[in-house]
């Protein structure tokens, strides 16, 4: 499922929600001591059903947005004042299925997901280097 065209998705109906994922910024510290997530974009997704909610498939998405690797992923409970406060970190499914409550106990439309990833840093290289050769693992099986 690709992100929606002009982050417009259509409403969802009862029992589905839209995906909505904060990524590309970071986490940061304000004087005050406040967290909040910094230099950010915002990809929103289909509506999908929330009975078919599971974290591979928000790591799918990760992966469609361009993380491969990933620190952390969090939900937000957005109609709180205090973003730390609303932020709970999806570890399984008791996560998923608590962030699935409070979308639909709070008549909310969406969810909110944060990306905490890795940056990856590029190998830079002079004008007069080759880059490293690659190397393949021929015995490597992806069979099951």
């Amino acid at each position: 499922m690709k992100p929606v065209a002009n982050g417009s998705p259509c409403l969802p109906m009862d029992g589905f929600v839209v995906p909505v994922f904060h990524n590309g910024g970071r986490f940061e510290r304000c004087l005050n001591g406040d967290r909040y997530y910094v230099d950010g974009k915002v990809e929103m997704f289909e509506a999908m059903d929330v009975d078919f909610v599971f974290k591979n498939a928000l790591k799918e998405f990760a992966k469609e947005l361009g993380y491969i690797k990933l620190k952390d992923m969090f939900w937000h409970e957005h109609t709180l004042v205090n973003f730390e406060a609303g932020l709970h970190r999806l570890i399984g499914d008791r996560e998923i299925h608590e962030m699935c409550e409070y979308t639909i106990n709070n008549h909310l439309k969406e969810f909110h997901i944060y990306l905490d990833h890795p940056v990856d840093v590029p190998l830079m290289l002079g004008p007069d280097h080759e880059p490293p050769p690659v190397v393949v693992d021929s015995s490597y099986s992806d069979s099951y």
